[in-house]
């Protein structure tokens, strides 16, 4: 997407928030050729410091995509404003790709998070249910431990008392999305293209979101034998 079309939007919903799981389906209710049988994407969103990131792989631990968003205040009512704001947050976006991959994937928080949410998905499978899985790194403690709001909902945090640790399955699956990821890096870092803006006309903000995957790194890699370059 052009960033010079954002100059044209009057005004847009500020999305920034992370989807919840999707609707309930039970297997035994549906036919063998129906879209809902087949396995549903998992989803883990961390928030950094410029905006949210989530990564997205299969239930084999398929690394899908890398999708982030960036966020930068707009100074001026002009279109140059709008331009030069969209660019800001459009690099924040790719800072947060950069930085994660080279700094907190590799951490055992980070590994504990993406168990969690293969768990999950495991857990859906057993039951008979299949439905896309999102978990958000917003509901676990500096050492991926999850936690709970407290019931005052004085915005503190309760560590949940008796909270499963991930079975050495999902572990496995979690590793092997780390490995995808990081032994990557270089190719995803090269292929992000931005997919989305949206402009907040009363705070005057803007968010980029870009994303980098399997799909992206394919096209990227087509462009640049085009343009004759390594």
């Amino acid at each position: 997407m052009n960033i010079k079309k954002i100059v044209l939007a009057v005004s847009a919903t500020l999305i920034v928030g992370c989807a919840n799981q999707g609707p309930l389906t039970k297997a035994d209710n549906l036919s063998p050729g129906d879209d809902s049988l087949k396995p549903k994407p998992i989803s883990t969103v961390f928030h950094r410091p410029q905006g949210s990131m989530t990564i997205t792989f299969s239930k084999d631990g398929k690394f899908l995509e890398i999708t982030s968003k960036g966020m930068a205040p707009i100074a001026g009512n002009n279109g140059y404003s709008i331009e030069q704001a969209a660019q800001v947050a459009q690099l924040r976006a790719k800072r947060n790709i950069a930085e994660f991959i080279s700094t907190q994937l590799t951490t055992t928080r980070s590994l504990k998070v993406l168990s969690t949410t293969v768990q999950k998905s495991l857990e859906n499978t057993a039951t008979g249910t299949n439905r896309e899985v999102t978990v958000d790194d917003k509901d676990f403690d500096a050492n991926g431990d999850p936690v709970i709001t407290n019931a005052y909902n004085d915005g503190s945090k309760d560590k949940v008392a008796d909270a499963p640790n991930a079975n050495s399955n999902s572990e496995k699956i979690a590793q092997i999305v780390r490995e995808n990821i990081t032994t990557s890096a270089s190719a995803l870092l090269k292929g992000v293209v931005t997919t989305d803006e949206h402009i907040d006309q009363e705070s005057r903000t803007i968010v980029v979101e870009v994303r980098t995957g399997v799909n992206t790194i394919g096209a990227a890699n087509e462009l640049r034998k085009l343009m004759g370059s390594k």
